[in-house]
């Protein structure tokens, strides 16, 4: 390594302050803009495809082989104790758990409508472990051993006309065909967040469900399954698949991701996140072209020096090398920037965030694929995402620097000496 090029190189940076300073805060603005701008794309649809998949079957779904096609309650999962155990072995995997679901009419003495009947633990599922249940519950919770209990979505509610302590009748049809009916007795109002949810949510004891159904104590309807990282979801349905194949369920169950079981959702963040790269990368080509000008400037305004350089015996290579590595501590010097400048903003979006509430339509919640979501925005960037924005804006800063590279080193000497 020639230290004389690299010593050579820094000083040339220092001596045209202004210069290298304007160079320097291109490539930091830019780079923090991209981080802040996909740390907020990150923390957005963590949140978003997170809470859906809490209000739906999981990350990834264990059902049986039918029930995609046809989701109806004779498609159940048996020994779901066993699947449950089984897949929890993977260390992805945060927590299994049971869904028993079933379409339902519900009705009252004025009115009637399509719902969807949840089943509920009491014991085990509670708003700290639960999405459905987190909520805001306008009356009391269900209790263990409520057989008549009912906890419905407030749009449902508002649609029926009813309040909790008020009487309602589900009807649904049972593993036989035979249709069957409940009475119940509303418990509390709920408020999911989520307006599709709270047109069809009707939630009773689990246990109570299975029987009306005729359901055995380990069957359910799918299993959701619940990762640490939702990127993990298609591997992990194809280790669970590949698991099951090898078991006493092979050709019976089958592990679906939520890129498959919520396709609108998947190709709403497909189309979000392909729109942010596009943005990511202008980002980053309007940066190196600044950075290109301005190298290219400093380039031209020195070729005499490079002239003389080159009659005092550097040859082609060492102009070439010198201008390169000018470049390198450009980069180096710009990202070091970039971190600094980024630090304070990111750590305020990271941790308090930004308030949109009133930005949003109704003053109080802003939708995404009718999901609520809070109205306090965040920033979180994955490590991966941020060490490709570093790697970029390096790499968009040294390939700025070949040209200029170049025209300094074929340089003519006696024509660049005539320069004034």
């Amino acid at each position: 390594m020639n230290t004389t090029l690299i010593k050579m190189a820094f000083r040339n940076l220092v001596k045209n302050q202004r210069r290298t300073l304007i160079t320097l805060l291109g490539i930091a603005f830019g780079v923090m803009i991209s981080i802040l701008f996909t740390g907020l794309q990150d923390a957005t649809w963590r949140e978003t495809i997170n809470t859906a998949a809490e209000l739906g079957a999981g990350h990834v779904v264990l059902q049986q082989k039918d029930y995609l096609d046809e989701p109806s309650v004779s498609n159940r999962l048996s020994r779901a104790d066993i699947i449950a155990r089984m897949a929890a072995k993977d260390s992805r995997i945060r927590t299994v758990r049971e869904r028993v679901v079933s379409h339902a009419m519900v009705a009252t003495a004025a009115n009637s409508t399509s719902a969807m009947i949840y089943g509920i633990n009491p014991q085990t599922d509670t708003p700290d472990n639960t999405r459905l249940l987190k909520g805001k519950l306008v009356g009391k919770p269900l209790k263990s051993g409520d057989s008549q209990g009912v906890i419905i979505g407030a749009e449902l509610a508002e649609r029926l006309n009813l309040k909790p302590g008020q009487k309602l009748v589900y009807t649904l049809t049972d593993t036989n065909g035979e249709i069957v009916s409940a009475l119940g007795r509303v418990r509390g109002v709920l408020h999911t967040g989520s307006r599709r949810v709270d047109q069809t949510l009707c939630m009773v004891d689990m246990n109570g469900l299975r029987r009306l159904l005729g359901y055995r104590a380990t069957d359910v309807t799918q299993l959701a399954v619940f990762l640490t990282d939702y990127r993990d979801s298609k591997d992990v349905a194809r280790a669970l698949s590949a698991s099951l194949v090898t078991s006493s369920f092979a050709g019976t169950v089958q592990a679906l991701p939520w890129e498959t079981v919520n396709a609108d959702l998947f190709g709403l963040v497909q189309t979000k996140m392909a729109s942010a790269h596009i943005f990511e990368l202008l980002i980053l080509f309007l940066v190196a072209a600044g950075i290109f000008n301005t190298l290219y400037v400093s380039v031209m305004e020195r070729m005499r020096e490079f002239g003389i350089l080159n009659a005092l015996g550097f040859s082609r290579p060492r102009i070439f090398s010198l201008v390169i590595w000018e470049s390198v501590f450009t980069a180096i010097g710009g990202l070091a920037l970039a971190l600094l400048v980024t630090a304070w903003p990111y750590y305020h979006m990271n941790t308090t965030g930004l308030d949109l509430a009133k930005m949003a339509a109704d003053g109080k919640e802003m939708v995404v694929n009718d999901i609520a979501m809070n109205t306090v925005i965040h920033v979180d960037i994955y490590f991966e995402k941020l060490l490709s924005i570093l790697a970029v804006a390096a790499g968009a800063t040294l390939l700025s620097g070949l040209y200029p590279a170049w025209r300094a080193g074929n340089v003519v000497p006696v024509e660049s000496i005539k320069l004034v």
